[in-house]
């Protein structure tokens, strides 16, 4: 499902990745654990099209990362290590908004589950902005599955929350 070859990403002279390879089947749950500055986030940036390599090459069920193709694009659920939340919007709009963006049917009922599931949905009213940074990280989990997508790319997803929210 996810491949990649000699995968290497440079910023100026640094080398961030350094001709990384793997293959990962579908359905696999993976974690990637290292030190800080190891180049996990860059490989997940590379990964959900968000930055494109120098040199290697990935593939997402048989798509080309680097291609950035709207038809994988729609397949990702991604959750960047920072939420990024639209703060003047709710959290019903926030997911309202990237639910027309993926063309979700059905989407009041889709998010209302997601609501509900992150624990949200008693607080989907309130303006992003008031929520604490574990609810905008309850919010940004809940955009990454709004479409309900084949592959899940999260950076540090548990950042913020609480033991309640890692059920």
């Amino acid at each position: 499902m996810i491949e990649a070859r000699a995968l290497t990403k440079r910023f100026g002279g640094v080398i961030a990745l350094d001709g990384v390879s793997f293959r990962l089947a579908r359905g696999s749950r993976t974690a990637l654990l290292g030190a800080n500055a190891a180049g996990k986030s860059t490989l997940l940036s590379l990964l959900s099209t968000l930055a494109t390599p120098t040199s290697g090459e990935a593939r997402i069920d048989g798509f080309d990362v680097a291609a950035a193709p709207p038809a994988l694009r729609r397949r990702l659920g991604v959750m960047t290590h920072l939420p990024m939340v639209y703060e003047e919007l709710s959290a019903e709009e926030n997911l309202s908004l990237f639910a027309r963006l993926y063309e979700v049917r059905d989407a009041a009922s889709r998010i209302e589950e997601l609501l509900r599931t992150v624990g949200l949905w008693l607080r989907r009213d309130e303006p992003a902005a008031v929520l604490s940074r574990g609810a905008h990280q309850r919010l940004a989990i809940a955009r990454a599955l709004i479409h309900r997508p084949d592959v899940l790319l999260f950076d540090e997803p548990e950042t913020g929350l609480d033991e309640q929210g890692l059920v």
